[in-house]
């Protein structure tokens, strides 16, 4: 059995107008939600200079994050990210950690 964590990664774009604080804004309509879901560990909000964004969750079992997926969709929260987001630029992908690296000292 494999004890690694499912990461999801959903890379998009903001719609236009749409400023770094009204993403932070929106993001945080989901989390206590997102916090209660059955195999939710963590959550990281990425972002390039160049505007585009990375929401990255892990989660247990990749069942989890699907299951989660599948209830979000119609949860009246989800509409504060579509206000946000350019849906024409969403990707969504699930990787399956294989390794993890061990932090090394910063010299």
């Amino acid at each position: 059995m494999n004890n690694m964590p499912v990461i999801e990664l959903v890379l998009f774009r903001t719609k236009p107008g749409v400023d770094e604080q009204a993403m932070i804004e929106a993001t945080h309509m989901i989390q206590a939600w997102l916090a209660e879901q059955p195999g939710y560990i963590r959550r990281e909000l990425l972002m390039t200079n160049e505007g585009q964004w990375a929401d990255v969750v892990y989660w247990n079992s990749h069942e989890e994050a699907m299951a989660a997926g599948a209830k979000f969709m119609s949860l009246p929260e989800a509409g504060s990210l579509g206000n946000v987001m350019d849906e024409t630029t969403i990707q969504m992908f699930h990787f399956q950690q294989v390794v993890m690296f061990e932090t090394m000292p910063v010299k």
